[in-house]
């Protein structure tokens, strides 16, 4: 995890664009959807293409996701990635669209059962790495996901606890922030809102989903990048590429000779 911290905190502004461009018009399409079928009286007689727009900006969210993802591990390994050529974001679309249909279903059965959940949670993390638009072969791409899962169960284990606790000190956090916000702008300001009116206003599911949203804002790229150097690691083993990346660090010019000669061999 202090790795993954390190190296969000070397992503550029590119990086950051990249995620934002799938995550807030996510974040904000779930805001309305939940206001508007939560509050509208007439939320029925459009509740149908709602919910189609709704699955279109989480295939959004998820492709945006493995894009910031590709530029991390681009970055983490010194090597230039693939370009986004129209065949490529095709491949992206179809096989993150397959596999995270399913997620829908299966993440909360395995959170019910508790025990596979690592794996599971672990396997769709995972997709945001394998699934890249590079190849279009279903069968292949779900084995080496559902392989990336297994090194390291214990440190999968830890993972998920550590981010568990954050979760819950960052929700507490931004809950604090909406209460302090309006009681200080109105003993500075003399600003009043429904908060300071009535503290009845925190008590509603527009504000609940609010909270959920910025924590998830907050701590997703955390997991994605902490998945993301789990991949890495793992198939490092086998091909050497954190050598390569260590290399190309001291000394660029070597390290692309070196994976050029070396590409598809056991270093």
């Amino acid at each position: 995890m202090e790795e993954a911290v390190h190296l969000l905190r070397n992503a550029t502004a590119a990086h950051w664009l990249c995620y934002l461009m799938g995550a807030l018009p996510f974040a904000l399409g779930v805001l309305y959807f939940w206001s508007d079928m939560s509050h509208s009286g007439f939320a029925w007689q459009h509740e149908t293409y709602a919910a189609l727009g709704m699955t279109a900006g989480f295939i959004w969210l998820k492709c945006w996701q493995c894009a910031f993802v590709c530029q991390l591990r681009a970055r983490l390994s010194g090597q230039v990635d693939v370009v986004w050529d129209p065949k490529r974001v095709g491949r992206l679309v179809s096989t993150q669209t397959v596999i995270h249909a399913t997620g829908l279903f299966i993440l909360p059965i395995a959170a019910v059962l508790t025990l596979p959940f690592a794996w599971v949670f672990s396997f769709y993390q995972n997709a945001s790495y394998t699934a890249d638009g590079t190849s279009g072969e279903l069968k292949p791409l779900i084995s080496r996901t559902a392989a990336l899962t297994r090194p390291w169960a214990a440190q999968n284990h830890a993972v998920l606890g550590t981010l568990s606790l954050a979760t819950v000190f960052v929700l507490l956090n931004w809950v604090s922030a909406f209460v302090a916000i309006p009681m200080l702008a109105k003993s500075l300001l003399g600003m009043e809102s429904a908060f300071t009116l009535s503290s009845a206003a925190y008590l509603n599911t527009t504000f609940f989903a609010v909270i959920a949203l910025l924590t998830w804002l907050t701590l997703d790229p955390l997991i994605k990048a902490v998945y993301l150097l789990r991949c890495f690691h793992a198939e490092a083993v086998t091909n050497g590429a954190d050598l390569l990346a260590e290399l190309h660090r001291l000394h660029p010019g070597n390290a692309n000779s070196a994976h050029n000669h070396g590409r598809g061999q056991r270093v």
